[in-house]
Parts: C-alpha cells; sequence; structure tokens
C-alpha cells in the first residue's frame, strides 16, 4: 500500500463541513482551512458574533492513501464528495507537499486570516492595527485610539509619523482592520 499524501478534494456545493465530517466519520485524515469573521446578530441591537467559514470555498484537503480513494467514491457514505482536484488533461491528482499543508494549518491557527476581532462600539477595540485606505494618509498603518470624537471619525495613532507616535482624527469610513 502506498504511504498516504495530501490531495485537493471538492465537496459538492457548499457541502465543504459536511463532506469533512463524512471524512472523519470514515477515519480518513482531512483538512478545512476556516477563518473567522465578525458580523452583526439579526435583532440584537448591534451585537456582533463571531462565524467560522471556509477559508477556500468549493475545496478541503484529504491524506488519502490507496484504499481511501475507492471510500471516498461510495456515495452511501460520502454524498457530500464530488471529486479530487487534478490538473487539466492530467491522468491522476497531483498530491500537495506535506510542508505546505503545515503551513496553512499553522496560518489558520494563528488566525492570520481571520477579519477582524470582537467589536464594541464604534467597531474596533483600542490596540487594533488597522489600514488607511483613503484620503492623503492612505496606505498609511496605524493603531486604533477611540472613537470618542465627533461622529463618523476616530482618533488612530500613526506610527512614527515626523519622528513620533502621532495621534489624529480620520474618518471611520477610511480606515479597515488590518
Amino acid at each position: 500500500m502506498k504511504a498516504p499524501h495530501w490531495y485537493v478534494i471538492r465537496p459538492t456545493f457548499r457541502g465543504e463541513i459536511r463532506c469533512a465530517d463524512e471524512m472523519k466519520a470514515a477515519e480518513i485524515e482531512y483538512f478545512l482551512p476556516m477563518y473567522g469573521r465578525w458580523t452583526l446578530v439579526r435583532h440584537t441591537k448591534g451585537r456582533r458574533k463571531e462565524v467560522r467559514l471556509p477559508l477556500l470555498p468549493g475545496y478541503l484537503f484529504g491524506r488519502l492513501s490507496g484504499d481511501d480513494f475507492t471510500k471516498l467514491h461510495d456515495r452511501r457514505h460520502f454524498r457530500h464528495f464530488d471529486a479530487i482536484v487534478k490538473p487539466l488533461n492530467a491522468p491522476r491528482p497531483v498530491f500537495v507537499d506535506d510542508a505546505k499543508i503545515e503551513q496553512l494549518r499553522a496560518e489558520c491557527e494563528a488566525g492570520r486570516f481571520d477579519q477582524g476581532k470582537a467589536r464594541s462600539g464604534e467597531g474596533y477595540l483600542p490596540g487594533d492595527r488597522i489600514l488607511i485606505n483613503e484620503g492623503p494618509l492612505a496606505g498609511t498603518w496605524a493603531t486604533f485610539k477611540d472613537g470618542k470624537t465627533k461622529p463618523g471619525c476616530v482618533r488612530v495613532i500613526i506610527d512614527r509619523m515626523f519622528g513620533k507616535d502621532t495621534v489624529t482624527r480620520i474618518e471611520e469610513a477610511f480606515i479597515e482592520a488590518a
């Protein structure tokens, strides 16, 4: 029997989590990269909650050996599996290097792809790293200080501007979470 390798698996439409559950039930090792996103909860006066979503919609990774290939095509147990991805005109799928999977796993666990943190009030927490994306300071990195200023504006700390950290007021629409 061949040693198992990581392959890219395409589940049915919006079936990434269900396909991962089916692989877990069949004791096939899998990796579904996920990221967190904070979103408003309906009818709760601005409360937010974190939702976990697939980082690569329409794909997940499976560590497959020879027997696992035949298991995946059993429609009784794998209703949300569509195919193993292979390059165009290739006779068989190409495996993914273990080091690449481990790197992606480490970055997902570290939250590198998460979109923002838990937000309160104006939408940012003091100390959040932000990017100014509009106006004369576009492309500048800053740190969120507070939203206690006129409506629609926030105070940010621009790192090392004029030789020292500078606090300035900027429109909230001009910034995004880093």
